[in-house]
């Protein structure tokens, strides 16, 4: 029972470090692909498990993009560590765990479209928490008239 405690152990342990992975940022307004876990969404992606609808800016308020950065950046445990003028990645973590979630977004200023992408680091599953968290971001953002409905 014992040996079983510390392998359970190691394995969490092991996830909480998993290092940020290479496929983080954007290539000709495209996000890395979904691995074929479930534990990824993507506004970008053509499987419909793994399909989110990304968000449109509320053009009423310029400065629509950075109150959406500032929202992302008031989310439980989140750092935000890459930002440009039309990109951001942020590190989020688990409560109880630490383990990391990779949420990236992009506005393609042209039709002020942010497209999503949150991933889990680690494990086969993530039990559907990037999606939740990103439906009561999406939620939150059209309660402040950041994005339309």
């Amino acid at each position: 029972m014992f040996k079983i405690s510390i392998l359970i152990a190691i394995v969490f342990l092991g996830g909480c470090a998993t290092k940020q992975p290479m496929d983080i940022g954007v290539v000709n307004g495209i996000f890395s692909a979904c691995p074929e876990t479930p534990n990824c969404i993507n506004s970008q992606a053509e499987n419909e498990a793994q399909k989110i609808d990304g968000f449109l800016l509320n053009t009423k308020h310029p400065s629509s993009w950075k109150r959406l950065v500032d929202m992302v950046d008031k989310i439980p445990r989140s750092k935000i560590t890459h930002q440009t003028g039309n990109y951001i990645h942020a590190e989020i973590s688990s409560a109880l765990w630490g383990f990391i979630d990779d949420l990236q977004l992009y506005l393609t200023a042209s039709d002020n479209h942010v497209a999503i992408k949150s991933a889990a680091r680690s494990g086969y599953t993530d039990f559907g928490v990037n999606r939740k968290r990103l439906e009561n971001l999406r939620q939150q953002l059209i309660n402040n008239q950041i994005i339309k409905k």
